[in-house]
Parts: structure tokens; sequence; C-alpha cells
């Protein structure tokens, strides 16, 4: 329960340029934070595939850097910091039930990304253009092929579709 909540809060958060990335965690009557690292993150997706002592969090810098994978083997009490690619995401979600793989909204608003790890990350280009349509996604618990994405313009949300990775 405890490391649900504190995912639950990771997964969840948009953060500023200046905050760092904290575990957030239950620890009794109130809830205790643990600074994790010294970068800053704008958006944050959980790895969904992982269990136990093994926490992994993807982070788009909020200085415009990059992405990296956050990971931890020891429930949280070491983090180690894993390049993934020089692109920003403005927001994040994890592909529902796969290892290594999450939806990027690119902070410039050309597009979404898939990005995958197989050997090395990879980014796989949706078969729509997305180019400054999208304020929010998010995996679609029900297809881990689809996302939703609310559209800026505020007329509804859509659901979109990435082909399968092994086509």
């Amino acid at each position: 329960m405890k490391k649900a909540l504190a995912m639950a809060a990771l997964a969840g958060m948009s953060l500023s340029a200046t905050a760092e990335l904290d575990r957030v965690y239950y620890s009794g009557p109130g809830f205790t934070t643990l600074n994790i690292n010294a970068n800053a993150y704008q958006a944050l997706a959980q790895e969904s595939a992982q269990a136990g002592p093994t926490l992994i969090v993807m982070g788009s810098l909020a200085d415009g850097s990059g992405t990296k994978q956050v990971i931890s083997g020891n429930w949280g009490s070491t983090w180690a910091e894993n390049p993934i690619n020089n692109v920003a995401y403005a927001k994040m979600a994890t592909r529902i039930g796969t290892a290594n793989q999450f939806y990027g909204l690119k902070a410039d608003g050309t597009g979404i990304d898939l990005i995958y790890y197989s050997g090395g990350w990879q980014v796989f280009l949706p078969p729509v253009s997305t180019a400054n349509t999208y304020k929010a996604i998010t995996a679609d618990a029900t297809d881990t092929r689809r996302l939703f994405a609310a559209r800026t313009d505020g007329t509804g949300v859509d659901r979109l579709f990435f082909n399968d990775l092994s086509q």
C-alpha cells in the first residue's frame, strides 16, 4: 500500500522547473517526502510492469535537455539516472502493462512519441499527425496500443491508435 501511494503521487505529478524529483510516501499519520535526485522534471510516468523493490520512473527534464529513466532496485533508498533521449516532453503516460514503454507529448508541440526499450531506447512514431493538437495524454488501460489525448481547443478527447511495435 505504501508503494502504491508513493508511486501514485509521482505518476500524477507535473513538477515546476525548480522542483526536484521527490518520493512522497505514507509513513503513519502523515506523508513523508524523500528527495531522490537533484534534477528537476516537468513530466513523469511510472513504469507499470515493475514489482517488488524495483521502482522505475521516466522523467522529462525541466530544462528541456532530454528524458531520463530514474531507477531504484531497493525500494527507493538509492537511485540512478539513465539517459533515454534528448527530447523534452510536456506530458508523459506509461504504456499500461508493458515494460520500458511510455508515451510522450512533445513539449515543442510537434506530436506524441511512443518510446520503448529493445536493447536501446527507440522512438516509434504515430501514424497520425498530432502537431499542436493535444494538451494532455493518458494511456488506455484496456488496450496497450491506444491512448487518450485531450485537444488543446477544448472540443473533446481523442482515442489514438499506435500500430503494434512488431509490425
